[in-house]
C-alpha cells in the first residue's frame, strides 16, 4: 500500500487478499483522509477487463485531538468495493483517481492472482450504500456509544478490578464534552490513566468497525463485602451533518451501569488479618541507637509486594505495661503494574519505654489473603529485645567529688567576708523546674488523651500530613504537572475531611459527601469552596482544560481557606 500526501489529503488503496479463486468475491478498500474534507468528491473506480464490480459502500470516521485546549480533527472516508474475477490469470487493478481542490490524486496499482476455484460457489452481493440514519445496519448498531469493560465480574474484598471506559464512534463528530466522569461505590480507586485528549484507533465490535478512544482507566479495590457499583458516565457530542446541516446534531450519550459481585472470604479470618489482600510480605526495622526511659524510638513495619497497599490498616501493636505506643505514621511507595499496585507501605510506630532494663517487645501476628491460592497466609515478626537506660545516669566518683567541692565553696571564707548559704537570687532557680513540671504534666495529659481518643489522635496527625501535602502541591505547581496537581489537591482535601470528621470519603459520591459535611454543620462558604475544588479537579482530569500555574496557585489557596475555616 502506497500513501500519497499532498497538502492535507491522504489517498490510499488496498486489497483484502492477493490470491483469489475464480468466481469468489474480494474487497478493495480506498481511503481518503484529511483535516477538512467537506468538499471532497467520490473516487473514480478503474475499469478492469475480466473483473467486475458488484457493489460499493461508503463509511466515515473521525479522529479528534485536544491540544492546548484547541480541537483538531481528522476525517476519513472509506470506500469498499466488492469485486469478482471471472477468469484465471494475473490482473492489475489500475489506480483509483480523485480530484480535490483542482488537483488530481491517484493510488498505486494493485496486482492480484486469480486461480481456479470451486465450481458452483455462490457470490453474496455487496450491501447497499449506508444511509446517514444507519437504517441498513444491524439492530444493535449505534453510531456513538460509551462502554465500560471490567477485568473481573466477581472478586473478594480488596481484590483489584481494572475498569476501562471507552468511547466508540461510527460517524463524524464535531465536538465532544465529558459531562459526567465515571464514578464508583464501595471501592478505593487508583487511576491508571486519564488521557487529556481523544486518540482514536480502529477496532471491531459485534462485526462492525468502529473508531475507539480511551476515556479513563482505573483500578478498583472493593471495601468490604458490598457489591461494587460502577455508575453510568456521560458525554455530549455533536454529530457532524452534511453540507445542508451546518450545526450538526447534538446528542447526549451515557454508559450502562455495571455491578461487580463481591463474595466473602472462603474461610474464617485468622488472628492478625485486617484487610490485606494480594501477594505480600512483612518485615521490620527498629532504631536501637539511643533507647532510654521516656525517650521515644521508632519501630518500622514494612509491607511490600503486590496488592491493596494504599488502603492497608496498620498491624495491631501488642499491649505492654512497660511501653507506650502511639498511632503510626504511614508512607506509601507504590506504582501500578500487572493489574494491581506494587511497592511498599511503611508504618512507623513511636514507642516510649516506661522503665529501664531489658524489655521484650512481643511479636506481631499478621495475615493476608492470597488471591491466587484463595487462602490466608499467616506471618509473624518479632519479638524484639531492647536495652533501656535510665533517663539520667549517676556520674563518676570524680564528678561527685567536684560536686561536693562546689557545694562547700559557699561556706568557705573568701576574704574577710563570708558567703551566704542562700544565693541572692535563690527563688529564680525554681523557674526552670516549674516550667519543666508544667510541660511534663501537659505531655502526660496529651499522651493519655491520644491513647484514649482516636479522633484526637487523628487531629494531631493533620498538621504533619497537611504540611507534607502542600509541599507536594507546590512542587507540582513549580513543575507545571497539571494532572498530578489536581489529583493531589483532591487527595489532600479528602484526607483532611476524613481525619477531621471521620467520614468515609473515598469512593463516595460528591453529592453524598457534601450532604454529610452539611450535616456536620460545615459553613456554607467552606462547602462551596470544597465543591469548587472537586468540580475543578474532575474537569481538569477528564477534559482538555489546562489551567496555568497561577490558576493552580489560586486553587491551592482555596484549599488553605477551607482548612483554615474548619480546623
Amino acid at each position: 500500500m502506497v500513501i500519497l500526501i499532498l497538502f492535507s489529503l491522504t489517498f490510499t488503496a488496498s486489497v483484502d487478499q492477493t490470491t483469489i479463486p475464480v468466481g469468489e468475491s474480494f474487497n478493495v478498500t480506498v481511503t481518503v483522509e484529511g483535516e477538512d474534507l467537506s468538499s471532497v468528491g467520490t473516487p473514480s473506480a478503474p475499469n478492469v477487463s475480466g473483473i467486475d464490480i458488484l457493489g460499493s459502500s461508503r463509511s466515515q470516521s473521525t479522529q479528534i485531538n485536544f491540544i492546548n485546549g484547541k480541537l483538531s480533527k481528522s476525517t476519513s472516508y472509506i470506500y469498499d468495493y466488492q469485486m469478482i474475477a471471472r477468469n484465471e490469470g494475473q490482473f492489475t487493478i489500475p489506480p483509483f483517481t480523485l480530484t480535490y481542490e483542482g488537483k488530481k490524486y491517484s493510488t498505486d496499482p494493485i496486482t492480484i492472482n486469480v486461480k481456479k476455484g470451486i465450481a458452483g460457489r455462490s457470490v453474496t452481493p455487496f450491501p447497499p450504500t449506508r444511509s446517514q440514519d444507519f437504517t441498513t445496519e444491524p439492530k444493535d448498531f449505534r453510531a456513538v456509544f460509551l462502554e465500560t469493560e471490567v477485568s473481573k465480574s466477581s472478586v473478594y474484598p480488596g481484590e483489584p478490578i481494572t475498569a476501562t471506559h471507552y468511547l466508540y464512534v461510527k460517524t463524524s463528530l464535531s465536538d465532544v464534552q465529558l459531562t459526567g466522569p465515571p464514578t464508583y461505590e464501595n471501592v478505593w480507586v487508583e487511576n491508571i490513566q486519564s488521557p487529556t485528549r481523544l486518540n482514536f484507533t480502529t477496532t471491531t465490535k459485534n462485526g462492525i468497525r468502529y473508531q475507539r478512544s480511551l476515556i479513563k482507566q482505573d483500578i478498583l479495590f472493593p471495601l468490604g463485602e458490598k457489591n461494587v457499583q460502577i455508575n453510568p458516565f456521560s458525554i455530549e457530542v455533536i454529530i457532524r451533518g452534511d453540507m445542508f446541516s451546518f450545526f450538526g446534531e447534538r446528542k447526549a450519550v451515557s454508559s450502562e451501569p455495571k455491578t461487580i459481585q463481591v463474595k466473602p472470604f472462603p474461610s474464617e479470618h485468622p488472628e492478625g488479618f485486617i484487610d490485606a489482600v494480594g501477594k505480600l510480605n512483612i518485615s521490620s526495622e527498629i532504631d536501637t541507637s539511643n533507647i532510654r526511659v521516656d525517650a521515644p524510638f521508632s519501630l518500622k513495619i514494612i509491607i511490600e509486594g503486590g496488592g491493596n497497599l494504599n488502603l492497608l490498616s496498620p498491624p495491631k501493636f501488642p499491649d505492654s505495661r512497660k511501653l507506650n505506643s502511639y498511632p503510626p505514621e504511614s508512607k506509601s511507595n507504590t506504582k501500578i503494574s500487572g493489574g494491581t499496585l506494587n511497592g511498599e507501605r511503611i508504618f512507623t510506630y513511636l514507642i516510649t519505654p516506661k522503665v529501664s532494663g531489658i524489655i521484650e517487645i512481643p511479636g506481631i501476628k499478621w495475615a493476608y489473603f492470597d488471591i491466587q491460592k484463595k487462602t490466608f497466609i499467616n506471618k509473624k515478626i518479632g519479638p524484639w529485645q531492647i536495652q533501656v537506660r535510665p533517663s539520667s545516669e549517676i556520674g563518676s566518683g570524680e564528678q561527685e567529688t567536684n560536686k561536693i567541692n562546689k557545694d562547700i565553696a559557699y561556706i568557705l571564707p573568701v576574704s574577710e567576708k563570708t558567703v551566704s548559704l542562700i544565693p541572692k537570687f535563690f527563688p529564680l532557680y525554681f523557674i526552670p523546674s516549674i516550667i519543666f513540671l508544667i510541660i511534663a504534666v501537659y505531655y502526660v495529659i496529651d499522651v493519655r488523651k491520644t491513647l484514649g481518643d482516636r479522633s484526637y489522635a487523628s487531629l494531631k496527625a493533620i498538621p504533619k500530613q497537611l504540611k507534607s501535602g502542600f509541599r507536594k502541591l507546590e512542587k507540582e505547581i513549580h513543575n507545571n504537572n497539571v494532572i498530578q496537581f489536581y489529583e493531589d489537591l483532591t487527595l489532600v482535601l479528602l484526607k483532611f475531611i476524613k481525619l477531621k470528621f471521620r467520614l468515609n470519603v473515598f469512593g463516595t459520591k460528591k453529592k453524598d459527601l457534601l450532604s454529610d459535611l452539611k450535616n456536620k454543620k460545615v459553613p456554607e462558604k467552606a462547602l462551596n469552596l470544597i465543591e469548587e475544588i472537586l468540580i475543578k479537579s474532575e474537569t481538569v482530569r477528564f477534559t482538555s482544560l489546562e489551567p496555568t500555574q497561577d490558576e493552580m496557585s489560586k486553587d491551592s489557596q482555596k484549599l488553605r481557606e477551607v482548612i483554615n475555616a474548619l480546623y
